[in-house]
């Protein structure tokens, strides 16, 4: 290797700014030396050297291990150009297979994280290269005696275990053989760290192993836990021990609060109940995706949960009392309870304690907490972003909460009636508190879908409203005021007379312009989306206040920096879209100005030109701040492209809007602002589906020029706006040749440079074959060059790996043959054997090509090539002519199943469009074993009934049947679910023989996706008065080779079957039948229509000589040297 003292003496200099490019320099140069990485990791684990350049070390070689560990032959062993680049050698992979474990037992905790990061990179060649060596120095480290070695030891089993947890079952072996040597070593370090007692290290011991265990298990049933178990319930103890244990008092006294989670105990518990609570979600009754054996979750419903259960309860109640609970285990023990209630066994264990737990758990964690309060006074926009954060779905004890309470509500007896009774009481009575109150509120709002399901219930919503709800819009409580939009939200599904819903647009508009609280006016303004959404009336109601309201919200976009906002305002302008127009530009300049403000708050210089300057306190704004502005930023521009789509058809106001957009377009476009492309250039696709102006047309250069600088990554992303571009304004397209030259230069570009995916490509190639479709006989001068892309990208040194780009491509070679027949035959024939090439990939492809116009387009590329002059016609498709009846008639059962279906789906369209309202659903829940007045039963006025409902009736909705003790809630559709999924695994791994050829249904279920049928991007070819039918111009081709040229014919037809005649026979009525329909069609349009009785041939003469009928239909083909019109 280069000289160490040189190295360390690099790796010292990148700590000092002034030195650190030139160190980093001279450490890239050294590292394609032989041994240069071995060595390099001697020097890290060096207790000579000082720590900082330890770690700099350590850094440097998980950088370099990282991005050059890379499997031989990989395509990533060259850059663009396919010029090989830097990958470390096989002697030095070598070295490091047979040191990176040892050296992480060794390291210190700062290295050990690097030294984790190279080992995850080098597993990539597990099990090829490591052969046993790597499982057996996982199992000596792991059953070490040497307890200082132990964290490094658990670390790489770890990092072994997590590199696989989502790896398929067909690649589990080698990994299944390694885990089943370590899990007994692993439980026996569980049991060594009990005995141990509660120490620092026991517990660091305790969370190390529990994470093995969750990234082997979490996602897939080993083996060896499925067959054996009597180990399920070793580890099951194992870790429900954790979970009991008791925490030290150094946990309890004198640490924080805010700082208890973080304690080692702490953790270990958390991961114990995270473990458990994962087996029971994957591996219960409910899911059988993840086992062989269905009858495992029976037996592991029965074994486990129970034990597990008595812990939670014991926690739970001692949390209920005042003892510290982490946050993360409370969640944890509130999702597992709610994952027993469906299952008859544990819900035996549960149902003596749940009101109990609703109660003195649940309900004081759903009022509204000090610390949320804090939180409301200091940073209003921090509360808000707490409340809409996704993520708190999954840490959230609150959350936890109100999934237990709506899980047992809806699936148990009498817990629903229960939990309202106690509710009704907080709410009625005298004494209640104001964060009382927003816990009970926050309880109805949470099971509000199941109450308006039941009559007794939903008939006292618009009172409950009205009396609870409606008066804590002006309460002196801000949070309170709150709750009570939530409410609105909550409930907006609701059946709500004229007179309430009024009531409730002001109480919105109110919230929304007035309150001076943020989270109110957020809360608000979700209301409002939600109750349009749900409440015919509303929207109509809501109109006067429409001014104000979106001035509002574009306030509170404003100062909250919400991306959920752009929710609200696509839906308001989709609502009020013809009494919007008036307010447009402005809505438009303040969102765009938004815009602007947010990328300078990010570092993104103004289009002006102005540097970002962070945040309006000029104070740096936190990684967080600036992804929260990105996705507002994104919402923003995806906001414009809704506004863009709902006044495309007003052009006036368009053309004052559209320089607001273009300003923000051309902006990112310029900048390189890479971030932003995706919703940029969906914006300037919304601006140019209806027509291109001469301002739209200059974007074009800048989508160039993203293209020149950024390479083929945002192709597929600029698609729809090229597509527009050719096809919105062709006269406009063709006058300036400029712009064909940029779709041309990068469309080829992208089928290559060998820098594209296979996706991108077959967009490339689309575009170039929506163009020779699009212009026939007008772009005769870019022919060779397109032919040149695409035939040479289908038949060249790079074969496409997919059969999608291979057809796609050969679709392009179709169409050009279609339209420039004899140019393009004589293009293909000057490289010998290249349409010989080009014509068996084509019919050896036939079963590739799927949608209507694939085939479409296929039928009348076969048909050009049979008009050929026999003087003229390849001798490759000369011989090819026997075999080409069976690729027609393959072709034409694909093209009648494909307009089965548009027609089907067309039908379906047009009785959507006619509406079919839904009815009402019988069989409601008529008792409830609360009396009274449901909602609004008064303090102590209710009489509770005893047992089930007496008259038996289910629910109207199956999601709110209720079980009852012994029963349990299994899934009915689960058991198809599970079997759909294995017979398509079955047929997926049947290898080419998988399919039943002699089946049917195979051909409809082929045809079940719509895009078959209406493809993304139309051509001339698809339109619904294309002149060109390709099965009138089939019978017109075979009736003009039975006249003039019988021996073509006589090889096409003579060696037919019975089965293929009669096939043919179909064909050749179907064509018949749609000339008479488009005549039909035509003489309609015209005005009128005289009857005649028409003759449908009822055969057709195979022989040699025998001419057909009248010609269907016009098919120049061959028949002259000028492109078709």
């Amino acid at each position: 290797m280069a000289d160490a003292a040189r190295i360390v003496q690099a790796l010292k200099a990148t700590l000092e700014a002034g030195q650190q490019k030139e160190a980093e320099a001279y450490l890239d140069e050294a590292r394609s030396t032989p041994g240069f990485v071995p060595g390099l990791l001697s020097l890290v684990m060096s207790a000579e050297l000082d720590g900082p350049t330890r770690q700099a070390g350590a850094i440097y070689l998980k950088n370099t291990v990282n991005r050059f560990w890379r499997p031989s032959g990989d395509e990533s062993d060259c850059d663009n150009n396919s010029t090989p680049v830097f990958s470390l050698s096989e002697p030095d992979r070598v070295h490091l297979r047979a040191t990176i474990i040892e050296a992480m037992l060794q390291a210190p905790e700062a290295i050990l994280s690097q030294l984790r990061v190279c080992l995850s990179a080098m597993l990539q060649d597990f099990p090829a290269r490591w052969g046993a060596d790597l499982p057996d120095q996982l199992c000596r480290a792991v059953a070490t005696e040497n307890l200082s070695l132990l964290p490094g030891a658990l670390t790489a089993a770890y990092t072994f275990a997590k590199s696989f947890q989502y790896a398929k079952s067909d690649q589990r072996g080698p990994v299944d053989e390694t885990m089943s040597r370590l899990l007994p070593l692993l439980l026996q370090r569980l049991a060594q760290a009990d005995a141990d007692g509660p120490t620092a290290f026991s517990a660091l011991v305790q969370k190390l192993v529990l994470k093995i265990f969750y990234a082997y298990t979490s996602n897939y049933l080993p083996p060896i836990l499925e067959t054996n178990h009597q180990l399920v319930l070793l580890w099951s103890e194992a870790i429900t021990r954790i979970v009991r244990a008791p925490v030290p008092d150094e946990c309890q006294q004198g640490v924080d609060p805010e700082d208890r989670p973080e304690l080692c105990w702490w953790k270990a518990k958390k991961w114990s109940m995270h473990c458990l609570q994962a087996w029971f979600e994957k591996f219960g009754p409910n899911d059988d995706l993840s086992k062989r054996d269905a009858s495992f979750g029976d037996w592991y419903v029965k074994a486990v949960p129970g034990t597990v259960l008595q812990v939670v309860f014991e926690w739970l109640d001692r949390y209920s009392r005042g003892e510290y609970l982490s946050p993360k285990m409370l969640y944890h023990m509130l999702s597992y309870l709610e994952t027993a209630v469906p299952y008859a066994h544990t819900w035996r264990y549960i149902k003596p304690h749940m009101q109990e737990v609703i109660a003195r758990v649940c309900f004081p964690i759903m009022c509204h907490s000090e610390s949320d309060a804090e939180l409301w006074e200091s940073d209003p926009v921090e509360y808000v972003k707490s409340k809409f954060d996704v993520f708190e779905e999954f840490s959230s004890p609150a959350v936890s909460a109100q999934n237990l309470i709506h899980t047992a509500s809806q699936k148990r007896r009498e817990v629903l009636d229960k939990c309202m009774q106690f509710c009704v009481e907080i709410i009625n009575r005298d004494t209640t508190t104001a964060r009382e109150l927003d816990g009970a509120l926050h309880i109805v709002g949470v099971v509000a879908d199941l109450l308006a399901k039941k009559r007794l219930y939903r008939r006292e919503i618009e009172r409950f409203l009205r009396d609870k709800v409606f008066p804590q819009t002006r309460s002196p409580h801000g949070f309170l005021r709150a709750r009570s939009c939530w409410l609105f939200q909550r409930f907006s599904e609701a059946k709500l007379s004229s007179e309430a819903l009024r009531q409730i647009a002001e109480l919105i508009r109110m919230s929304l312009v007035e309150d001076k609280e943020l989270p109110v006016r957020m809360e608000a303004a979700m209301a409002l989306q939600d109750v349009i959404n749900d409440q015919d009336e509303f929207a109509e109601i809501a109109k006067p206040y429409v001014p104000a309201l979106l001035q509002a919200l574009l306030e509170t976009m404003r100062q909250t920096g919400n991306d959920e906002l752009n929710s609200v305002l696509q839906k308001v302008f989709l609502e009020y879209r013809e009494d919007i127009g008036p307010l447009a530009q402005s809505i438009v300049q303040q969102l765009s100005d938004t815009f602007i403000q947010l990328l300078k708050s990010t570092g993104h210089n103004g289009p002006d030109g102005g540097g970002g300057g962070g945040n309006e306190s000029g104070a740096a704004g936190t990684d967080e701040d600036d992804e929260d502005s990105a996705v507002l930023a994104m919402g923003i521009l995806t906001t414009l492209e809704t506004i863009a789509s709902v006044l495309e058809e007003d052009s006036q106001l368009m053309s004052q809007l559209e320089p607001i957009m273009i300003g923000l377009v051309r902006y990112i476009l310029s900048d390189g602002i890479v971030e932003y492309y995706e919703e940029a250039i969906s914006l300037a696709h919304s601006l140019i589906c209806e027509r291109v102006s001469d301002a739209m047309w200059t974007v074009l250069p800048l989508l160039y020029q993203c293209f020149e600088r950024d390479g083929p990554d945002y192709f597929s992303d600029m698609m729809n706006p090229l597509y527009c571009y050719v096809t919105v304004d062709p006269d406009a397209f063709l006058a300036d040749p400029s712009r064909i030259d940029i779709v041309l230069r990068m469309c080829c570009s992208v089928l290559e440079c060998g820098k594209a995916d296979e996706e991108t490509e077959y967009n490339a190639a689309k575009l170039l074959e929506v163009m020779l479709l699009h212009f026939p006989g007008r772009i005769d001068a870019l022919v060779p060059r397109i032919l040149q892309a695409a035939v040479g990208r289908v038949l060249g040194d790079r074969a496409p790996e997919t059969s999608e780009l291979r057809a796609m491509c050969l679709l392009v070679g179709v169409a050009a043959l279609l339209h420039w027949p004899e140019a393009t035959l004589q293009l293909l024939c000057q490289q010998p054997g290249l349409f010989d090439r080009f014509l068996a990939q084509w019919i050896s492809d036939v079963d590739c090509f799927l949608s209507l116009h694939d085939r479409k387009l296929c039928v009348l590329g076969f048909c050009t090539l049979l008009t050929c002059p026999p003087d003229r016609m390849p001798a490759c498709f000369a011989a090819a002519l026997p075999s080409l009846l069976p690729q027609f008639l393959a072709l034409f059962h694909g093209l009648k199943a494909a307009y089965q279906l548009k027609s089907r789906l067309e039908n379906e369209a047009e009785d959507d469009d006619d509406g079919d309202g839904d009815a009402e659903a019988s069989g409601e829940d008529d008792n409830s074993a609360v009396s009274g007045d449901g909602l609004n039963a008064s303090n102590g006025g209710g009489k509770q009934r005893g047992g089930r409902r007496s008259n038996g009736k289910a629910d109207a909705d199956d999601e709110n049947k209720e079980l009852d003790s012994d029963e349990d809630d299994i899934d009915p559709e689960q058991e198809e679910y599970v079997a759909r999924l294995k017979k398509l695994d079955k047929v997926a791994g049947g290898g080419e023989n998988g399919d039943d050829e002699g089946d049917d249904d195979d051909d409809d279920e082929e045809y079940e996706d719509e895009d078959l049928v209406n493809p993304m991007y139309e051509t001339k070819l698809d339109e619904d008065d294309c002149e060109l039918d390709e099965y009138a111009v089939f019978k017109s081709t075979l009736e003009s080779l039975a006249a003039s040229q019988s021996q073509v014919y006589a090889q096409l037809l003579g060696a037919a079957n019975e089965q293929q005649r009669s096939q043919l026979q179909e064909v050749l009525h179907m064509a018949e039948l749609r000339v008479n329909a488009r005549q039909s069609k035509k003489i309609g349009q015209s005005g009128g229509y005289t009857f005649s009785q028409t003759a449908v041939p009822i055969a057709f003469n195979f022989g040699v000589g025998g001419g057909g009928g009248g010609s269907a239909q016009t098919f120049q083909g061959f028949s002259s040297g000028a492109p078709r019109q």
